[in-house]
């Protein structure tokens, strides 16, 4: 009679635990990568390191949160790794202990200043609890990538399922403490990172991570109106700020930019809108110097049209401008500055 497979033990075709001659070189974590779900690096893409950089690198600076090449989003430059994984939950029969569960992990993290991460903790906080639309990757200090078990058999490295993605309130300074700003990752599954535990040694540089960074546009054509050559009829004066407005991405990017730098939409007629083209400078008004783009529409809006400039995307951006690295996103492209410089035309 054969035996039923409830019966038997998989470490009879899998539990030999001789010694062979590796090691798993585990570093201390110090970035964490959001990935859409189901994310799974493919075989073919870790063929060599370079190769690895490559995709991953391509990831992070993706024109599109969605599609064949959706965007990934790192916190790197990370310390104070800290593992708040819950012991072995244990039954106490009397005479034994029986250890019957393994929690999954949970870790906290420090954003640190040296990475820029602390500049974007507002950025970060957009991403507490929204463990619904991502998964993760680890990165170590000796740059291995930490994944899991490829499910659908490919041999390549999937991302972690997330239990709770979550950015806890910022604490102030301290006579003995710096200001700290904390991410907490916790995991859905203890397997994953056990007996499914897959680790890529990719040589990757976590620190220096290319990704991008929100540009605000501000609509400030009523302000700076005395800017020459100014025709209300079809131009728009913005300003630019990056990192959470502190810093002036015209201020930095000044006499480089061009017209393909931005897009022109007009929200009124649900149409594109032509820049034909930018004038860039500073001016000062009262005791406050701003730092402008002037870009002039094709052909006149009709009065009371709404018309929004946004950067271009990013791949197009980084064509003229190296290493730029911004894109402007927003869920309300209606009201300007919310990323957005938004006119209302008369």
């Amino acid at each position: 009679m054969p035996y039923s497979n409830v019966d038997l033990n998989t470490n009879i075709n899998g539990g030999n635990t001789g010694q062979i001659n590796t090691f798993p070189d585990l570093g201390i974590l110090t970035a964490v990568i959001l990935v859409p779900k189901n994310t799974i690096i493919p075989a073919a893409q870790m063929a060599d390191p370079q190769t690895f950089a490559t995709y991953v690198n391509g990831r992070f600076l993706s024109d599109t949160r969605t599609g064949a090449t959706p965007r990934w989003f790192g916190f790197n430059g990370l310390d104070k790794f800290t593992d708040e994984t819950k012991k072995v939950a244990s039954e106490d029969t009397g005479r034994y202990q029986f250890d019957i569960y393994n929690f999954p992990e949970k870790f906290s993290f420090r954003m640190m200043k040296n990475a820029g991460n602390m500049g974007n903790f507002i950025e970060a906080c957009n991403f507490s609890n929204t463990q619904a639309n991502y998964d993760v990757f680890f990165i170590d200090d000796l740059g291995n990538w930490h994944g899991t078990l490829d499910q659908t058999g490919g041999g390549g490295l999937q991302a972690y399922e997330l239990q709770q993605f979550f950015v806890p309130n910022s604490m102030r300074r301290t006579v003995t403490t710096g200001n700290q700003y904390m991410i907490n990752v916790q995991l859905g599954s203890s397997f994953e990172m056990n007996g499914g535990f897959r680790l890529y040694q990719a040589n990757y540089d976590a620190d220096n991570i290319a990704m991008l960074q929100n540009a605000v546009l501000n609509d400030e054509s009523a302000t700076l109106s005395a800017v020459t050559g100014y025709t209300a009829a079809t131009d728009i004066i913005f300003t630019v700020k990056i990192g959470v407005d502190s810093a002036d991405f015209v201020k930095a990017y000044l006499g480089s930019l061009t017209s393909a730098c931005f897009v022109a939409y007009n929200l009124t007629a649900g149409a594109a809108a032509t820049i034909a083209s930018i004038t860039q400078g500073q001016i000062a008004v009262g005791a406050q110097i701003y730092y402008y783009v002037k870009a002039r529409l094709s052909a006149s809006p009709t009065s009371g049209d709404k018309v929004y400039v946004s950067t271009a995307a990013p791949s197009v951006v980084n064509g003229i401008l190296a290493n730029s690295n911004i894109v402007t996103e927003s869920i309300n492209p209606t009201q300007n500055g919310n990323r957005y410089a938004v006119k209302t035309f008369a």
